[in-house]
């Protein structure tokens, strides 16, 4: 975000536009933009100030921290209850309008956490994890490559010399017939000698 422009220049700038100047040629002569030199003579016309405006910040979490201890009493009174709820129920009760993520970061600022479901119970058909771990355990990642699930078992793992030498058969019968048909090539039929 860029840095605000000194008072000093905004001083400057207001004065000379009171002793007559135009605010064009006044923001000419500062070397700054017309609009903003407009809007400086106006703030100061209308405030008699010529501060900047505070910038950045949260300037609307005033309107559901007036709810904040509706919403943690409901939470108080139903643990298990979501955030689209907590937002359907303002909307309901109050005519507040908010989507979840504004209620989350409410409930944020008043350090409210919730724990996770604890982890689902191991499965009887797949290994769900390795190394004699428990269930919550973080799971090894030597053992599940990426694009694996944890309830996907691999496949036994290919064994070279059968890959190769089903390999090589396929070469030699390519070589030994070309189309495939167990004929020889029309090409070869025409470089044949008759006798």
């Amino acid at each position: 975000m860029a840095k605000s422009l000194s008072i000093d220049l905004r001083e400057r700038l207001v004065s000379a536009v009171d002793g007559g100047m135009t605010r064009r040629s006044a923001a000419k002569r500062f070397g700054v933009a017309a609009s903003t030199a407009i809007k400086w003579v106006d703030q100061w016309r209308r405030t008699g100030n010529v501060a900047p405006r505070p910038r950045g910040g949260d300037h609307r979490s005033e309107r559901i921290e007036a709810h904040a201890a509706e919403i943690l009493g409901l939470i108080a009174e139903t643990p298990d209850i979501t955030l689209e709820e907590l937002a359907g129920h303002l909307h309901e009760a109050r005519g507040l309008k908010v989507d979840p993520s504004t209620v989350w970061r409410l409930l944020d600022r008043h350090d409210m956490t919730f724990k996770k479901k604890p982890r689902t119970p191991a499965s009887n058909s797949a290994l769900t994890f390795c190394d004699g771990g428990s269930p919550g355990s973080r799971p090894n990642l030597i053992w599940n490559p990426s694009g694996w699930c944890l309830s996907m078992r691999p496949g036994p793992r290919p064994r070279w010399r059968d890959v190769m030498a089903g390999h090589r058969a396929a070469n030699a019968a390519r070589r030994r017939c070309p189309t495939g048909t167990g004929r020889r090539p029309p090409s070869s039929a025409r470089s044949v000698s008759r006798a």
